[in-house]
């Protein structure tokens, strides 16, 4: 039951109130009342965040790298 009230709050911050989920997660990690299903979300979510960071910046290196290589090929 607690769990799904802390899916349910997180879910009403997003999707009602249209709130960054970074600003959602940087409130959970900032309440001290959260309990550690809450935490455990939030930690989650800036693993994946830096992961689509990584994966963002990897792919445009990559792309930059084709480029180049295909404007010497020319």
């Amino acid at each position: 039951m607690e769990k799904l009230l802390a899916f349910d709050s997180i879910h009403h911050l997003v999707v009602k109130h249209e709130m960054d989920m970074d600003k959602v997660v940087n409130l959970i990690k900032a309440s001290e009342n959260a309990d550690g299903f809450i935490k455990s979300i939030a930690e989650h979510h800036s693993k994946c965040r830096k992961l689509e960071q990584f994966l963002i910046s990897t792919k445009k290196e990559y792309q930059d790298f084709k480029e180049m290589v295909s404007a010497s090929n020319s």
